[in-house]
């Protein structure tokens, strides 16, 4: 949970990007579904990737939050469809700080839409992993605009 909190911290540092956009889905573990609507979404090029996610927060308790990242690279990836386990997906994770929850994606796969002149992501993530060793299937849309291009 470190790394998450060291990846949303360092964002959060840059006020001068201010993507706009949704991230919304469903996370189903166990057959229990739940929606996942970011109310925040980023997306920043670095260390040769290419990172975006959403946030949801908590209604009730503003400290507690989840957030579905993806990863690609090279952060010059062009629009496409990469598959877990691929050598373009570097990581594709979901966590929970209520609940604890990670999933370890096994497999699935991310469309992604990319225009650096409309500095414009979009398209679809489609996983499957196990959350806890119960089976998770997680489905979200993406449009996040404005997104700053090194």
């Amino acid at each position: 949970m470190s790394e998450l909190r060291k990846i949303l911290d360092e964002l959060e540092q840059k006020p001068e990007v201010r993507p706009q956009g949704h991230m919304f889905g469903t996370v189903t573990i166990d057959g229990q579904v739940s929606q996942f609507t970011a109310d925040h979404v980023y997306a920043h090029e670095q260390l040769d990737t290419l990172r975006f996610f959403g946030r949801q927060t908590d209604a009730n308790d503003p400290e507690a939050f989840s957030v579905l990242l993806v990863q690609l690279q090279p952060r010059t990836i062009t629009s496409g469809t990469y598959k877990v386990g691929g050598p373009h997906v570097v990581d594709i994770s979901y966590w929970d700080t209520k609940t604890g929850v990670v999933l370890i994606t096994d497999q699935g796969e991310v469309a992604l839409n990319r225009s650096n002149t409309l500095e414009r992501l979009f398209g679809v993530i489609d996983i499957q992993g196990s959350i806890n060793g119960e089976l998770a299937l997680i489905r979200a849309q993406y449009d996040i605009r404005g997104w700053h291009v090194k």
